[in-house]
């Protein structure tokens, strides 16, 4: 996060000095600019029906007039009119002497919302829920709120944080946050508040650029190919992985664009090259920083590491476990295949194995040119079979046991499927992920599991064919 903070505070000096230097019409007119993008945005996350030339039309008369466009809903005009009187007053820089208070937030709510049909609704502007809200995340899955009988203390309590900050009330066991964390933050805790019926995401957005501009810093546009990214980072912050940091990041991303387009407006520059490739591929970038990233392909290295760290130890582990079983059958086989050229043995050898992953040099002059004999990074599929033959407590219908282990060796990634458990999905790592010391128990305690299950009901078959 340190160079994205470097990053905003090289722009925001840059900002600083064009607001004074610069033409004043063409400030004026890049903040115009911002004003329509903030209008917009903000109308595409709610779901709202007006286009952006429509709002263009309807903010930039004034006074504004209801009438100009019979067909669409009231109550979306109304509440972009009152959403513009908002962002004019934070452009104007209105906000940066008031406190934000819970009266503050309660009324920046009752000049958002508008309820021209509902009633109980109306009355609920600007006040504390009183009912459970929730809503349907990206997942499609349910996610619930602070109770409201928990909103007065909890509101409190965020904006006992926020003071610390903006009124200088941190002490030294405080952090010391960027204001793009602090911006952040704000607006991660309120929407897991969610502290109105509704109307929580555009008050969030709105105080965190409020917030923002009270450290000198330009609004954050969460445009309409973020819409996604944005909900994304919010839903794993709450719900799934309660980590901010990917939140925090992308907020932080999100507002260094939104400084270049505003620093690049004004200096006249061509604002297409930010809605370029690039961008969207920084974008997309955002969008998956919580994933893992893919730091290793197919090569010798990785492949004998692997062997060394995975495969090597999870056969001897089978191995042990497999011996277990030697007082029930009067033979325990394997047998090895790498890439369709096999070994059989009647000992729990990995000799073969090991020759295949490890391969010692030979002497320049004993060297054959045996096809067979591949590079470790060139194995595509192994398999290691264990063959339990002649079980001994079942007489003359004696019958044999099998557990095999498949591996696939792909460019990026490895395979592990296990034969005598269909119920048991694949095991895929990266050649940069391996198997733990438990993972390997617990592989080989469900297979020894497995394979005394199908023991027993084969036993139970012979019992029942007897009986019959």
């Amino acid at each position: 996060m340190q160079e994205k903070f470097t990053a905003i505070n090289n722009l925001k000096s840059e900002f600083d000095g064009l607001l004074k230097s610069a033409d004043e019409k063409r400030v004026s007119d890049t903040m115009q600019e911002v004003r329509l993008e903030l209008n917009y945005t903000s109308n595409n996350i709610e779901g709202g029906t007006l286009t952006k030339e429509e709002i263009a039309q309807l903010t930039t008369d004034s006074p504004y007039n209801m009438n100009f466009f019979p067909n669409r809903p009231r109550k979306d005009i109304y509440e972009m009119i009152t959403h513009d009187k908002v962002v004019i007053s934070l452009l104007s820089g209105e906000y940066n002497n008031e406190r934000i208070t819970e009266n503050f937030i309660r009324g920046l709510h009752r000049e958002l919302m508008y309820e021209p049909y509902d009633i109980k609704k109306r009355q609920s502007i600007g006040k504390w829920k009183k009912k459970p809200n929730e809503v349907i995340n990206y997942r499609n899955e349910k996610m619930t709120f602070c109770p409201p009988e928990e909103v007065p203390k909890k509101m409190n309590e965020l904006i006992n944080w926020l003071d610390k900050y903006l009124l200088g009330k941190r002490t030294k066991s405080d952090a010391d946050l960027h204001p793009i964390v602090i911006a952040a933050e704000f607006h991660l805790k309120y929407v897991t508040i969610h502290p109105f019926y509704d109307g929580n995401g555009r008050t969030a957005r709105l105080l965190m650029n409020i917030i923002l501009d009270k450290f000198g810093l330009p609004p954050i546009i969460v445009a309409q190919e973020d819409k996604h990214e944005y909900h994304t980072a919010l839903a794993h912050a709450q719900e799934y992985e309660q980590n901010p940091q990917a939140f925090h990041e992308l907020l932080a991303d999100l507002l260094t664009r939104s400084m270049q387009r505003t620093i690049g407006k004004i200096k006249g520059e061509n604002m297409e090259e930010y809605d370029s490739l690039d961008k969207k591929i920084k974008l997309h970038l955002i969008k998956y920083s919580h994933t893992s990233d893919l730091k290793e392909e197919k090569s010798k290295k990785t492949v004998q590491n692997t062997y060394k760290k995975s495969f090597k130890p999870l056969f001897q582990t089978l191995t042990s476990t497999f011996k277990k079983f030697k007082p029930l059958f009067r033979h325990i086989e394997t047998s090895m295949t790498v890439d369709s050229y096999g070994n059989s043995n009647k000992t729990f050898d990995l000799t073969y194995l090991e020759d295949k992953f490890l391969p010692k040099p030979k002497p320049k002059s004993k060297k054959d040119n045996d096809s067979r004999e591949v590079p470790p990074e060139r194995i595509g599929r192994f398999n290691v079979d264990f063959r339990l033959r002649g079980y001994i407590k079942a007489g003359r219908d004696a019958f044999d046991m099998y557990v095999s282990v498949h591996v696939d060796m792909h460019d990026f990634k490895y395979d592990m499927r296990f034969q005598n458990n269909q119920n048991k999905p694949p095991i895929t790592r990266m050649y940069n992920e391996f198997l733990s010391d438990k993972e390997i128990k617990t592989i080989a305690n469900d297979m020894g599991n497995e394979l005394l299950k199908g023991i027993e009901a084969n036993m139970e078959r012979i019992k029942t064919t007897v009986r019959t």
